[in-house]
């Protein structure tokens, strides 16, 4: 009789022990969100962001611009003209009186001139001056507008965790490390020459006809088109080379 309620309790036991471990299990069974993004898309999106544009030109020639400044000004002024969000401003070296030297004040009327050529209207301009770190060497004047860019707005160089057997969580997610990804982002957008391909897809390229017609003509026409066939013939060629060559050697 006491062995009975002693088996007796001991299933009790057990059974109760296994429902605790099964609802155990089934707590560690529930999905979880990860600990960050799992992918470096998520977590290094490229965005429409507002960047400046500069270019800063330096006076190499006295009282005047070289033919590669003019045309790198001309170019900065039709992209200013064709996607500036803002005015440009253009800012001279002064010394700490505010006062601007003659050849760089030269130089900035070059500049000026060369950009309302191109089209870039004199009320679009705002000049202004600044003071140079170093007032002994060679500053440049610097042209700045604010552009839409692609861009990844989020920091690279983050690590929340330490990678290997250090990072728990990340490892029991099997997730790559945080900052991977975010370079391969960043120059993906910065070769990006049409920031708004980040929001929309460009339009299908119209069709050739003049080129498919040629193409379907050329089909039609009979000459061989398929690679194995021009494989086959350059084979052929150059066994008869090579038959050529032997007979050549006999004589």
């Amino acid at each position: 009789m006491i062995l009975e309620r002693t088996l007796f309790n001991f299933r009790i036991c057990f059974a109760a022990a296994a429902a605790l471990s099964l609802g155990a299990c089934s707590q560690l069974a529930e999905s979880n969100p990860p600990a960050y993004a799992p992918t470096h898309q998520e977590r290094f999106p490229i965005k429409l962001a507002n960047a400046p544009e500069t270019l800063e030109v330096f006076p190499m020639q006295y009282a005047s611009l070289d033919n590669d400044q003019k045309l790198t000004v001309a170019d900065f002024g039709k992209d200013f003209r064709r996607s500036s969000k803002s005015v440009m401003s253009v800012a001279v070296p002064a010394d700490v009186n505010g006062r601007v030297d003659a050849q760089t004040a030269a130089h900035a009327k070059q500049i000026l001139k060369t950009l309302q050529d191109n089209g870039v209207a004199r009320s679009a301009v705002r000049g202004q001056t600044y003071l140079p770190n170093d007032p002994t060497g060679l500053n440049p004047i610097k042209l700045t507008y604010v552009k839409a860019k692609a861009a990844v707005t989020e920091q690279c160089g983050l690590w929340p965790d330490d990678t290997g057997f250090a990072s728990i969580e990340p490892g029991i997610e099997n997730l790559p490390y945080y900052n991977h990804g975010c370079a391969t982002q960043q120059a993906i957008a910065k070769q990006m020459a049409d920031p708004m391909d980040v929001v929309r897809q460009h339009r299908p390229s119209p069709v050739d006809a003049a080129r498919a017609t040629a193409v379907i003509s050329t089909y039609r026409g009979g000459p061989t088109t398929s690679s194995a066939d021009a494989n086959t013939s350059s084979t052929n060629g150059g066994g008869s080379n090579a038959s050529g060559n032997s007979t050549s050697s006999r004589r």
